[in-house]
């Protein structure tokens, strides 16, 4: 029996990368004259496989590339705040101080060279 659901899900999970809506399959599924509860589940299990593929095709940056960021951040805020602070950029007496892309490309080159992926320490 687990293995027919197995194969039902597989079954759908293709259709459904290749367009079926979910109603389509729930009426597929009705059909079959399966009970609600398995419709259910299967749905659900579908509904998982289908996520989980489209995570694996969400943007990834890489690691030199943060760093990249985080340098530009680091540099450009810091050179708001000199440049207004010295007046080459000129807000009618107040200057402005820029820590919060300093802070924040900091933390991002911090955060490039010690991990190999997000959240994942170096060995």
């Amino acid at each position: 029996m687990t293995e027919d659901l197995s194969k039902i899900i597989d079954y759908y999970v293709e259709k459904k990368k290749d367009g079926l809506d979910f109603s389509e399959i729930r009426k597929e599924l009705q059909a079959r004259n399966l009970d609600s509860d398995k419709i259910k589940f299967i749905m659900n299990e579908i509904d998982k496989q289908v996520l989980l593929a489209a995570q694996g095709k969400s943007i990834k940056i890489s690691l030199n590339e943060t760093k990249i960021i985080g340098l530009i951040l680091m540099f450009g805020g810091g050179f708001i705040t000199i440049t207004t602070f010295f007046g080459f950029i000129d807000l009618g007496g107040s200057y402005l101080v820029a820590y919060g892309p300093v802070i924040g490309g900091y933390l991002l080159y911090l955060q490039s060279g010690r991990s190999t992926k997000w959240g994942q320490k170096k060995r």
